[in-house]
């Protein structure tokens, strides 16, 4: 069983319709890429998704990753038919690794350490946002200028895990700047 893929190993495969590689464990940078047929993804060992590994996969409905814990940039950018992501093990998703995907409307990351800048960019469909404390933050993970209007952003639903002690949150120190003025009170 393979546990490696390449680079470019299956880019560009447009009659590609389902990947199911349960002893995956690493993905490399463009192995899928623009595989314009691809609608779902099982990889229930992968832990590292490397750069533009999904990009351009324009069907793609259903992203089975539940050990990935890397995701690079550009990962899933422009899977514009994305309307999920739950990545319960992620500790690290770098810039832009969901940009363009004008669908996605949950994002749940239980666990995430680090959020980098412009992750959701163009995201303009996001209305749940699923996320306890994160450990490390930085700018512009979920909404920038473009991405949301002014009146989408009182749509946007910011759940928290109710496990979270709610004065030492970053997650919802982050979210008081981003999203949460202008609302009222923090959604704590």
């Amino acid at each position: 069983a393979a546990t490696n893929i390449d680079n470019d190993a299956f880019s560009l495969c447009t009659s590609l319709t389902t990947i199911d590689l349960p002893a995956a464990n690493e993905i490399d940078g463009r192995a899928f890429s623009h595989c314009t047929s691809l609608t779902t993804v099982n990889l229930p060992a992968a832990t590292h998704i490397g750069e533009d590994a999904f990009s351009g996969c324009t069907s793609l409905t259903m992203v089975g990753l539940p050990a990935a814990t890397h995701i690079r940039r550009y990962a899933f950018s422009d899977c514009t038919s994305l309307t999920m992501i739950d990545l319960p093990s992620a500790i690290d998703i770098e810039s832009h690794a969901f940009s363009g995907c004008t669908s996605l409307t949950t994002v749940s990351l239980p666990v995430t350490a680090s959020i980098y800048e412009d992750t959701f960019y163009a995201c303009k469909k996001i209305t749940i946002i699923r996320l306890p404390a994160a450990n490390e933050t930085r700018t512009n993970k979920f909404v920038d200028d473009s991405s949301i209007d002014d009146d989408d952003e009182d749509d946007i639903d910011i759940e928290f895990d109710d496990s979270i002690d709610k004065e030492d949150c970053e997650a919802c120190n982050l979210f008081n700047d981003d999203l949460c003025s202008g609302r009222g009170a923090c959604p704590l």
